[in-house]
């Protein structure tokens, strides 16, 4: 089983719209966003909200926030693999 099939084999998320050969980037931003993904975000935002005892706002920001930067230092190595062709 290839990389590509293990990341769309559940299709909980909307990486199986895009060949990950053909489309690396979106492909990775893709596979980043899915119901599980999701779900784990909003148990983490009301964990935080709770726990750092902060606004709702203020905790979904630092979360989301954080989630891009993972989002984006999986985007980065597919933008290179997209550049050298």
């Amino acid at each position: 089983m290839s990389a590509e099939d293990l990341a769309i084999a559940v299709r909980s998320n909307l990486g199986f719209l895009v060949s990950m050969k053909s489309n690396p980037m979106a492909f990775a931003v893709l596979t980043s966003l899915d119901i599980f993904t999701i779900w784990v975000l909003i148990l983490f935002i009301i964990g935080f909200t709770y726990v750092a005892r902060v606004s709702k706002a203020k905790a979904a920001t630092i979360v989301v926030t954080l989630w891009l930067v993972t989002v984006a230092f999986k985007v980065v190595p597919a933008a290179i693999r997209s550049l050298r062709g």
